[in-house]
């Protein structure tokens, strides 16, 4: 095995497995709760500072005015105010013809939408003992058709968000501010 030889097989390129990336969560609105809690924190180191009944007057004004920053900032960035579902049948790639389960996600914001798109699994399916037209009984054994075992064990995760900037609606984000479609395209 030679030094350049890692994670390579039968001696040919380095093959990595799938980038796993997190479609549940909003991690910017993750950062604008732990910048409050770090505004807070600091304010509770700074309270030893104050003598007798002030310690409580200015714990009141710090802690609310926290709490009212960090909620007006949350509503302005957040993607919670209107929040649907719906689970609906929808074909799983194109040109072919089978069609899967999903459910279908859309939360609306001041400044952004976000749409996720997410498989029910077959397996689940099949295990629950849910009955599909796509098993047949094969001597007396239930045998799912051929077309469907690449279906079984895939999980389709999609999640999608679409900011207002000063350029309009842009999909997704890209850095050096307004000008970074600029430098995507060039």
């Amino acid at each position: 095995m030679g030094f350049f030889d890692g994670w390579r097989k039968n001696h040919g390129p380095t093959l990595y497995g799938s980038l796993k990336t997190a479609v549940t969560s909003d991690v910017l609105e993750a950062g604008l709760i732990y910048c409050g809690v770090i505004l807070a924190f600091s304010f509770f180191i700074v309270l030893p500072g104050f003598k007798g009944k002030q310690i409580f007057f200015a714990f009141l004004r710090m802690f609310v005015g926290v709490f009212v920053l960090t909620s007006i900032v949350l509503c302005n960035y957040g993607q919670e105010w209107e929040v649907a579902t719906v689970e609906s049948k929808t074909q799983y790639r194109a040109g072919l013809r089978q069609d899967i389960t999903a459910h279908i996600g859309v939360k609306i914001g001041l400044r952004s939408i976000n749409v996720t798109l997410k498989g029910v699994r077959l397996a689940m399916l099949l295990s629950s003992g849910v009955r599909l037209a796509m098993v047949t009984v094969v001597r007396g054994i239930p045998v799912v058709q051929p077309f469907l075992h690449g279906l079984v064990n895939e999980t389709i995760n999609y999640n999608e968000r679409f900011s207002w900037d000063n350029e309009g609606w842009t999909q997704g984000r890209m850095g050096f501010g307004p000008r970074g479609r600029w430098s995507r395209n060039t």
